[in-house]
């Protein structure tokens, strides 16, 4: 019985762990998608940091849905790096 218990809640903790991480994924996709239409080779904030930013995002473990929003960033962080 006791290994149940342990066993249920590890289940519950990695539950927990993946949504809170599910739910901070899609703050920084919300976020990335938002900033790209704004940003500018020109910014203060060089183009090199969106790309890590985009690339760490685009390495966690992202839904087909999550997979599209981010592929479109990159193509358009691509297009702003190629006008500059």
């Amino acid at each position: 019985m006791k290994s149940n218990l342990v066993l249920n809640k590890a289940k519950i903790t990695y539950l927990m762990e993946w949504r809170m991480n599910h739910r901070q994924i899609e703050t920084d996709i919300l976020h990335l998608e938002r900033i790209i239409g704004r940003i500018s080779p020109e910014d203060r904030i060089p183009l090199s940091y969106w790309r890590n930013r985009i690339n760490s995002v685009a390495s966690s473990a992202l839904v087909p849905a999550q997979q599209s929003r981010m592929q479109r960033i990159h193509e358009r962080l691509t297009q702003l790096e190629a006008s500059n």
